[in-house]
């Protein structure tokens, strides 16, 4: 019989006539144990086909269904070709069919693999008494679904059913396959639609995450070569590139494109194949990230061409309305595609392939300035999305905002409006809650002030100020900037002082959400890596717990939504009525808020490592006398400086932005550079002085009298200390000029909210031991160093970590201060004794003080190193540098509870000269994560004895005085230097001498509660 006869008679099995198929009973039938160990059971469905279930797999291991088999088929014809063949071939890449003895008939097997992911698939059909049985399931389940077979065809009794085999040779072939659960491959496919879901809500360092671990488990089962592996890869090396982690996204990219490469060249099979044209695309992407526009524009032209042939001609035709679903073997054959946009999973993926290229070049060519070739992709996209039937809100949502901003750069200001507008109730239907509509929020808040509608600005902004605060994230601050200028405006033009200073209460709450590209990645992967890392933990569970009642609050936002749009539009809403989710919505917020306490409660450190604003009054219940906080944004042509101080805040304009400041940190910096005879240049007195005009002098009157200075600090002003800033003119003798040190002490946070919540713990030590010390490590070997950069992207990383020097001068540093503090000779560890697991091994929430003088390291002196770390000694004969390395990430994982930990020989000077104070910033985070109180850090490469000098008379000066603060002992010991700094030694007067240390987090001190508790301190 011809295939097409075949499957035109299964397709019409509804209307033959002939023998009745016995309902299925509906309770579960247990099927015993599959090749992993899991128990399976059976479900019948009221469409008539079998579902099995193996363990606690929510979703099915396998399926069976029957139908009615035409006059003379035999499983070897059914196999061939059938509807059941026709819809498993859409999703499975099958091998030539084998024939077997199955309860007492000749059934037809196949070995599938999936085409989207490689993972392995079985399916039968057989022939029993005028019946076809089909079935399929993961070869874990393969002998379970033939006993699933024999207990529908009643060929095995149900009590049998979980003691047959079947055929044990059969399992015999199969068990190598069986080491493969349905767990591992619901875990993959869970792994990549979380992947997925995060990219979609910009959420990139949990999409790497999740994509990393996908592509692990493909690595685990399929090995290394195997061709499906390319797919998880390069979603995840775009998410490296969404996270500015270039080198790291070509080595991955690269790995994708060899697999991609031998499947090309014939020696691998490659079922899924979009994901060619994929590469391209993504690496165009990648390259867009960049701001690399005609290189990119050529890739997304390479994967146009190569998704156009895959892609469906047709639009996709929905069911007519009234039609009854189908049943039995039909109703199988529909459930194969259920969540897809086609039956034909590669074909959807091809469309949306196109769509993305096109949105992709229009994006890119609007950055070029060519507007009308721009516009024209973009309605191509939309055109081609609405043509497959594909005018999802999510994809419609991201067009209009590519419109909109298209509209806005050819002066039409009312039509990028309008679009705005669509776009954000676009990305509400699907995330109503996300980073996407957020963003969008402030680009209608953006357009809306350049159109004069300040008071709807102010109110745009307000929604999308507090959606980022339930986030916890944050914006860029180009993004954010508008909304920054208008409240400014706001409350310079407010009728009252108390409207003016609500407004500058908002404007402060906004500005702390403004993150640069440097900081909100790192303050994302910590995220992701703490959730990650957080699986059995209390605070894992908590966090868990936290965003699924974000998620089900999602759900219900969007389910309100669409009750209310019906509503308006005059129909009844389907499911619950407006009231019932109204009332839901209050509980959900609730719970949310419950969750949210249950995580402060099971990490009241939280906030330390995940950025969130907080209130004024936040700041101002925690401020001393005499105490302010300055938080200070910069954007591209200006930025803003905010003074928080007896209630009050007031607000300054900084002129030129961050690349103004950034020329006069780069100046100062350079001052900072010793020559070949190890002596600095003069140094940069006017620089120094520029920047206190640009940022605190014009809140001067708000500072008189403050003897104590909070700085929040952002950009390229994370790479200085502020004690070095001149606050008038320098004079000929720099010892007697006028530093910010001279005039209050000056302590330093990554965000406001590390400062309260710092603040609020302070003098909460309970340790015993008053010291501990690490220093001096062993560099790795140019070997260990490849093995952990091998790729030849990452050969400058792997150069520069092995060519890290000793330190000479960390030995007496550690030794000295050890002896100040009264620490014992056994708490110190040097050399080749300082190894990561000697750091562990220590009971470090015993200490107070942690003491570590090495090298720091930062992604902007490594390029191929994605997180902060500190250097330690490798173990002696290590593969790799993996055990010299404390990681930000492990950091966040210890638990201490420390007044500080000093972190002398740390640079934020990156390799290519640029600052990497937002890193360093980074680290910190992790430590107060950990239970430290502050960090002080040194900036730049130090002269060891003065250093030792300053570490050391540092803190005799906190042990004599705990409760004046770290900052004021640390100020009070460079104001020392700087009184000698005459006769002889009047170099000194020099910042590379007395400035290279900074105070990063709680320095107060005062609120220390008793003497006892810092005993021998």
């Amino acid at each position: 019989m011809r295939p097409g006869v075949i499957a035109c008679a299964v397709f019409l099995l509804a209307a033959c006539s002939g023998p009745a198929i016995a309902p299925r009973s509906a309770t579960p039938i247990g099927l015993g144990n599959d090749g992993s160990g899991m128990a399976c059971t059976q479900q019948g469905q009221p469409n008539g086909e079998a579902l099995i279930y193996c363990g606690d797999v929510s979703q099915p291991s396998g399926r069976v269904v029957a139908g009615i088999a035409p006059a003379g088929a035999a499983a070897s014809q059914l196999v061939q070709a059938s509807a059941w063949r026709t819809a498993l071939d859409r999703r499975f890449d099958c091998r030539p069919a084998a024939g077997e003895a199955l309860f007492g008939a000749q059934a037809a097997t196949l070995d599938c693999s999936r085409r989207i992911g490689g993972w392995s698939r079985v399916a039968v059909a057989v022939v029993i008494d005028g019946t076809a049985y089909y079935g399929d399931a993961d070869p874990a389940a393969a002998l379970v679904l033939r006993r699933g077979i024999g207990v529908m065809a009643g060929r095995l009794p149900p009590e049998a059913a979980q003691a047959e085999t079947v055929d044990e040779a059969l399992a015999a072939r199969r068990a190598a396959a069986q080491a493969v659960s349905s767990r591992d491959i619901r875990d993959y496919e869970t792994l990549m639609v979380a992947g997925v879901r995060a990219n979609l809500t910009e959420n990139f360092a949990a999409a790497e995450a999740a994509f990393r671990q996908a592509a692990a488990l493909q690595l685990r089962y399929q090995g290394p070569d195997a061709p499906a592996r390319a797919d998880p890869l390069l979603h995840q090396a775009l998410q490296l590139s969404n996270l500015g982690r270039y080198a790291e996204s070509d080595a991955v990219f690269a790995t994708a494109a060899r697999l991609v490469a031998a499947s090309r060249a014939g020696t691998a099979h490659l079922a899924d194949e979009t994901v060619v044209p994929r590469l391209a695309l993504y690496r165009g992407l990648s390259l867009l990230n960049q701001n690399r526009l005609p290189e990119a524009i050529v890739l997304f032209d390479e994967a146009e061409r190569g998704f156009a042939p895959l892609a469906p001609p047709g639009q996709r035709v929905a069911r007519p309305a009234g039609t009854a679903a189908p049943r039995g073997l039909e109703a199988a054959v529909a459930g194969l595609a259920e969540a897809q946009l086609f039956q034909d999973p590669i074909g959807a993926s091809a469309v949306l392939g196109l769509i993305s290229a096109k949105r992709s070049r229009a994006v890119a060519l609007l950055r070029l300035g060519r507007l009308a070739e721009s516009q024209q992709e973009n309605q191509a996209a939309q055109q081609l999305a609405d043509t497959h039937g594909m005018a999802q809100a999510v994809l419609e949502a991201r067009i209009l905002r590519t419109s909109a901003m298209i509209a806005e750069a050819q002066h039409e200001p009312a039509q990028a409006l309008s679009l705005l507008t669509r776009s954000a109730s676009a990305f509400n239907q699907v995330f109503p809650t996300s980073r996407p509509v957020a963003e969008t929020e402030l680009l209608r808040a953006a357009s809306l002030f350049r159109q004069g509608r300040a008071e709807d600005g102010e109110q745009v902004c307000r929604r999308a100020v507090g959606l980022l605060q339930r986030l916890r994230g944050g914006a860029s601050v180009e993004l954010m900037m508008p909304c920054l200028d208008g409240l400014a405006a706001a409350a310079d033009g407010a009728s009252t002082p108390a409207a003016a200073e609500a407004l500058r209460a908002d404007l402060f709450a906004a500005a702390q959400l403004a993150q640069s590209s440097v900081t909100g990645t790192q303050i994302a992967e910590a995220a992701a890596r703490l959730s990650e890392a957080q699986h059995d933990t209390r605070v894992g569970e908590a966090i868990r717990r936290r965003d699924a009642a974000a998620g089900t609050l999602e759900d219900l936002y969007r389910s309100l939504d669409a009750a209310e749009e019906a509503q308006h539009a005059g129909a009844t809403p389907a499911g619950s009525s407006l009231a019932n989710l109204t009332h839901a919505v209050e509980l959900a917020e609730a719970a949310e808020s419950d969750a949210e306490a249950a995580l402060g409660t099971a990490s009241p450190n939280y906030r330390q490592l995940v950025e969130t604003a907080v209130s004024a009054q936040d700041v101002f219940a925690v401020l001393r006398p005499n105490e302010a906080l300055a938080a200070i944004v910069l954007g591209e042509d200006h930025g803003w400086t905010l003074l928080l101080r007896d209630g009050r805040i007031a607000v300054a304009r900084i002129p030129g932005g961050r690349p103004q400041m950034q020329a006069l940190v780069g100046k100062i910096r350079a001052s900072m550079q010793p020559g070949a005879d190890g002596l600095p240049p003069p140094f940069d007195t006017g620089a120094a002085e520029a920047l206190y005009r640009a940022t605190l002098a014009p809140v001067e009157p708000r500072l008189a009298g403050a003897d104590r200075l909070v700085v929040a600090p952002s950009g390229p002003l994370l790479s200085i200390p502020f004690g070095l800033l001149l606050s008038g003119p320098a004079g000929g003798d720099l010892a007697q000029a006028p530093w910010l040190v001279q005039r209050m002490t000056i302590a330093h946070v990554p965000a406001p909210a590390n400062f309260v919540s710092l603040r609020r713990l302070a003098g909460a030590s309970r340790a015993a031991q008053p010291w501990i010390g690490f220093g001096d490590p062993v560099p790795v070997t140019p070997k260990q160093a490849a093995a952990s950069f091998p790729a030849a992207a990452c050969q400058r990383s792997a150069m520069l970590l092995s060519g890290l020097p000793r330190l000479p001068g960390a030995r007496a540093e550690i030794e000295l201060v050890r002896q100040r503090l009264g620490g014992a000779a056994q708490e110190e560890a040097l050399g080749a004794a300082f190894t990561r697991d000697a750091v562990l091994r220590r009971p470090l929430k015993d200490f107070r003080v942690l003491h570590f003088a090495t090298h720091g390291l930062l992604p902007t002196d490594l390029n191929c190193q994605s997180e902060p770390a500190i250097l330690a000694s490798a173990v002696p004969g290590a593969a790799d540098a993996s055990s010299a390395l404390l990681t930000a990430s492990q950091i966040a994982q210890w638990d201490l509870d420390a007044d500080v930990v000093i972190l002398s020989a740390c640079n934020t000077s990156g390799a290519d000269g640029l600052p990497a104070g937002e890193s360093l910033s980074g680290l910190a985070r992790s430590f107060f994560f950990a239970g430290a109180r502050a960090l002080m850090v040194t900036h730049w490469a130090v002269n060891d004895q003065v250093t030792t000098i300053l570490v050391a008379g540092t803190m005799q000066r906190f042990h004599q005085a705990p409760d004046q603060g770290l900052a004021a002992a640390l100020a009070a010991q460079q104001r020392a230097l700087l009184a000698q700094a005459h006769g002889p030694v009047a170099a000194l007067a020099h910042p590379f001498y007395w400035a290279p240390l900074a105070l990063i987090g709680e320095g107060g001190g005062a609120a220390v509660p008793s003497r006892g508790v810092r005993a021998g301190l």
